[in-house]
């Protein structure tokens, strides 16, 4: 199976070690992993290619355009309102909430935070 956006991260870089030759091994391991230049759209509801340009300043784009980033925010902020209803429901102040299924709560709040990890770019 062929991967659409190769990430070109095949293996881990050598160790630097105290020897005169790391640098040169350290070269040859990266010329033998190029980095993949494209990845798809951190937008979930979209994927369309995004390119790291190399002679642009600032940080690489992470979406194909100001759509989807605006896209990508308003659904980060609906799962966050949604979240806070739902632990306010199961929380102490839930107690007025009798009859919900708590099950299911707990379970959609389990889901909306795998959509949150997603829809979150690492700032690492």
């Amino acid at each position: 199976m062929t991967a659409q956006y190769p990430t070109g991260l095949t293996g881990p870089l050598p160790e630097p070690d105290n020897s005169k030759a790391w640098p040169r091994v350290l070269d040859l391991a990266l010329d033998d992993q190029p980095l993949g230049t494209v990845a798809a759209c951190l937008n979930p509801e979209c994927g369309k290619p995004v390119r790291f340009e190399h002679d642009v300043k600032g940080p690489a784009a992470l979406y194909c355009s100001h759509h989807c980033r605006s896209r990508t925010s308003a659904l980060r902020t609906r799962v966050n309102q949604q979240l806070q209803v739902i632990e306010t429901a199961l929380g102490p102040k839930g107690r007025y909430a009798r009859g919900l299924p708590r099950a299911e709560l707990r379970d959609r709040a389990r889901h909306l935070k795998w959509w949150l990890a997603r829809l979150t770019p690492s700032e690492d």
